[in-house]
């Protein structure tokens, strides 16, 4: 039963599509019908403010992980009310990769010239209230407004190439693309996943690498390029 369980929660997520720089007057009915045209969708969420207006960020959620895919590889860089939308897996970890065992080595940062280190930024420990944010720390979300993340990297993407196509837009403290590791027979492959991380030392020159970035062909694959936590 947990592994019935665990299957069916995985299967969830491997359906899951985030969508972001959604236009400020954009509805979830109108994110529906966009994703609707590629498949039947379980369910659909657009972050509202107050006010009404769109913050930005959604998600949808797919019946099946085939027709999620598509609509990622032709939706994203879509315009759509004047702004060109990044979409992508919500847990790219979990989809293209998904037949490699589930036991995956944490990923370790590797640190450019600039001192600079997650302990730097902690998180608040205050109990998040009504409407808060799970981040209480100003500093610790200042951290995680300058995390860059990609996919969809070509097979064999090297941490020297991520460094190469990110370095000229500004300093990057810390850059890494994680390395599969089998921890059910103590293999090391010496795999690279299909995804990976940069933290710029400055929002602007993040903002910058993902407009040019997203949609970049590199090694026949078109690279996801978008914020990591773009609720921050």
């Amino acid at each position: 039963m947990h592994d019935e369980t665990n299957s069916r929660r995985l299967g969830f997520l491997r359906c899951l599509v985030r969508v972001n720089d959604l236009p400020e007057r954009c509805h979830p009915e109108q994110l529906a019908m966009l994703f609707r045209q590629f498949g039947p969708l379980r369910m659909w969420h657009v972050a509202m403010c107050s006010s009404g207006a769109c913050k930005g960020y959604g998600c949808v959620i797919f019946h099946h992980c085939e027709h999620a895919d598509e609509a990622i590889e032709v939706l994203n860089c879509y315009e759509f009310g004047e702004r060109k939308l990044r979409v992508d897996w919500a847990y790219p970890c979990l989809n293209k990769l998904w037949k490699m065992p589930p036991l995956l080595e944490v990923p370790k940062f590797r640190f450019g010239t600039f001192k600079f280190s997650i302990k730097a930024y902690p998180r608040g420990e205050c109990t998040p209230g009504s409407g808060q944010h799970r981040i209480t720390s100003l500093a610790h979300g200042k951290f995680l407004r300058h995390v860059v993340r990609v996919s969809n990297m070509p097979p064999g993407f090297k941490v020297l190439y991520f460094q190469e196509l990110f370095s000229p837009f500004g300093p990057m403290p810390m850059w890494d693309v994680p390395m599969f590791r089998n921890y059910i027979c103590g293999c090391n492959p010496q795999i690279r996943m299909r995804f990976g991380v940069v933290v710029f030392k400055n929002g602007s020159d993040g903002e910058r690498a993902i407009n040019y970035l997203n949609g970049y062909e590199a090694g026949g694959c078109k690279l996801r390029v978008d914020w990591a936590y773009p609720s921050v």
